[in-house]
């Protein structure tokens, strides 16, 4: 027996509904098989770089801390920070690299990166609105902090007796002081 058909046959109500969830903007969407695989590299690839361009500035940054922790001259450091070219989006990021590195520290190394983030906020490097939320998120788990970074405490209040006197600084750390007692 065979038959022609010339017209699709009624749908029954919750064919409509799968066929509907199967389209997009009125597109059937069909699995056409395995991704191509310059697709999958290309992909691939994308998400490597913007982990190594993370890891590379952390590198460099760490670096840039360091070596003024040897000669202390603040110009160097705040030439070879502009030389990174840190994007606005990124500067919270860095600010909170700098402050893991001041409080993980021993407390003289952490007195220097201090020294180095008001000195970098000072010279425009970083924007004082970038400080504000990776403060905020290191004092709100203050007492975790000091069970693996005892000198965390003293760090931060370093961090802001030295903001208190330059008078540049103040306004970005202001209110920080309170979390401390």
């Amino acid at each position: 027996w065979k038959q022609r058909v010339y017209k699709e046959g009624a749908k029954k109500l919750s064919e409509m509904h799968r066929e509907a969830e199967r389209t997009e903007a009125g597109a059937l969407i069909e699995i056409a098989g395995a991704r191509p695989k310059k697709v999958a590299q290309r992909d691939s690839v994308n998400k490597d770089s913007a982990a190594s361009e993370t890891a590379r500035l952390k590198s460099k940054l760490r670096s840039a801390i360091n070596d003024f922790l040897i000669d202390k001259d603040k110009e160097v450091l705040a030439a070879s920070v502009s030389q990174l070219r840190i994007k606005p989006e990124q500067q919270e990021l860095v600010v909170a690299w700098i402050l893991e590195h001041g409080y993980s520290e021993t407390l003289q190394k952490g007195r220097q990166s201090a020294f180095a983030l008001l000195e970098l906020l000072d010279r425009g490097v970083f924007e004082g609105v970038a400080v504000q939320a990776p403060m905020s998120k290191c004092m709100g788990r203050l007492a975790d902090l000091q069970l693996d970074c005892p000198q965390a405490k003293e760090y931060f209040s370093f961090l802001l007796e030295e903001a208190d006197k330059r008078g540049t600084t103040r306004a970005v750390f202001e209110g920080f002081a309170k979390l401390l007692t």
